[in-house]
């Protein structure tokens, strides 16, 4: 998440409190996220635990980056 957003960089700071993900899997939810754009070796433990809680899906990959997608999302 950018810095732009003080709302949304406070919410991920909150997020990463919580190793198991539990924070990441309900702020992608209260958000409404249905697709995630990561580079992997950016993701910390909580960020990665909070895409495995929710069931996330990785669609696609290309270099560093990956596309992820949250199940019951819409295509």
């Amino acid at each position: 998440l950018s810095w732009y957003s003080h709302r949304m960089h406070g919410a991920q700071q909150q997020a990463n409190r919580a190793a198991d993900g539990r924070g990441w899997a309900a702020l992608l939810r209260r958000e409404g996220v249905t697709d995630v754009v990561v580079r992997d070796a950016a993701l910390n433990d909580a960020q990665r635990a909070g895409l495995a809680r929710l069931g996330a899906v990785r669609v696609d990959a290309v270099g560093p980056v990956e596309w992820w997608r949250v199940p019951g999302s819409a295509p």
